[in-house]
């Protein structure tokens, strides 16, 4: 994994204060989070973000894109008997 893609994981990953991890992007950024072997994928406003999941090697990686300000959630893992994990995004405006 490139040193950016692991700056930008520390960057914007962390916990929100409800226990979803929350992933920051301003518009026009990209994203990449790890997450592991979960498979499956929903968001609920598209407007807000362009989500992918992408399989690199043995991984699989959450890759938002922001479009707008606003927030949103996305949830990983949406296979049955998968434990999935929802994620709060929060798009904020360019600097």
């Amino acid at each position: 994994m490139s040193r950016l893609v692991v700056l930008l994981l520390l960057v914007a990953t962390r916990a929100a204060a409800d226990g979803n991890p929350r992933i920051d992007v301003t518009v026009g950024q990209t994203v990449q989070v790890d997450v592991g072997v979960r498979r499956g994928l929903i968001c609920d406003d598209l407007q807000i973000i362009t989500p992918d999941l992408r399989t690199l090697g043995t991984h699989n990686y959450l890759v938002i894109t922001g479009n707008a300000p606003g927030a949103t959630q996305c949830r990983v893992g949406t296979e049955p008997g998968m434990v999935g994990i929802l994620y709060d995004v929060v798009v904020a405006k360019k600097k």
